[in-house]
């Protein structure tokens, strides 16, 4: 695996600007990807240290191969989308694991590859407007579809 981001560094993603993987990177812990726009790419992206959206009504979106979260995914008044296609090693048979899932302010975390029907993980949803929504096609919120 190859190291994108360091230890106590930022990379931040615009729109006019993707981040592209094309091997087995990682993001290291307490390294953070954040802004808007997109990560592409076929190759594997694992993740140790943070990814968020934090740019006021504006959307990441997740589009690679396989992503693996034992970090923080994090959609900060913004959105993050995990779009369909992407292996997420998280969500296997509607179990979230691993790794830390949070929404805050209007933040809206996305995972449109699956429903999430039990957790597994850690989800924080901090804020009124914040929400988590996952399924294939519609997207409902996981109050809608969490079982116990």
């Amino acid at each position: 695996m190859t190291v994108i981001v360091n230890p106590n560094t930022i990379l931040t993603v615009t729109n006019t600007t993707s981040l592209t993987i094309t091997g087995s990177d990682t993001i290291a812990a307490l390294g953070v990807v954040n802004g808007e726009g997109s990560i592409v790419g076929t190759g594997t992206l694992l993740n140790l240290g943070t990814i968020t959206s934090d740019q006021l009504a504006g959307v990441l979106t997740v589009n690679s191969a396989t992503l693996t979260n034992q970090g923080t995914v994090f959609a900060n008044n913004a959105s993050l989308a995990i779009q369909s296609g992407v292996d997420l090693t998280n969500l296997a048979g509607g179990t979230l694991t691993g790794g830390v899932w949070e929404a805050a302010g209007t933040g809206i975390l996305a995972f449109s590859d699956g429903s999430i029907v039990t957790d597994a993980a850690t989800i924080i949803l901090s804020g009124t407007a914040s929400a988590m929504q996952s399924g294939t096609g519609p997207l409902n919120t996981i109050d809608n579809s969490l079982t116990t």
